[in-house]
């Protein structure tokens, strides 16, 4: 088995068990060749995206960069209701009570948010 085969397979698996009760298995899958793409191509760009998919799954440029385009526009993804599920994912049991904050910084005329993770160590009861 080819090893850019084996990486996709991975990201598969490790997206469905995080997302396999809240998101259609179409949705899931198109997350993860998204999430291939984009660790394969190190670029955000669309086509980039596409073209470096195509290449780990041996796809061909044309379609691949199609499915990338069909997952960005797809309005059944909402990034927000996978937002859940992704942080107990990632913070897992390290917090006992993780606290996310959420704040907007602007520097330069440009705007831009930030969030934050922490657990909280206060004697009033939170640990």
């Amino acid at each position: 088995m080819n090893h850019p085969i084996k990486h996709v397979e991975f990201v598969q698996k490790y997206l469905d068990g995080i997302f396999a009760e809240d998101v259609h298995a179409k949705r899931v899958m198109s997350l993860a060749n998204g999430a291939v793409g984009v660790m394969t191509g190190a670029s955000l760009a669309v086509s980039m995206i596409g073209q470096s998919l195509a290449q780990a799954r041996g796809l061909l440029s044309k379609h691949a960069i199609k499915q990338v385009d069909r997952l960005l526009s797809n309005e059944g993804i909402v990034v927000w209701d996978m937002f859940a599920p992704w942080v107990a994912e990632v913070v897992g049991a390290r917090l006992s009570h993780p606290l996310v904050c959420s704040f907007c910084l602007r520097r330069d005329g440009i705007d831009g948010e930030n969030l934050g993770l922490a657990s909280p160590r206060f004697s009033d009861g939170w640990d």
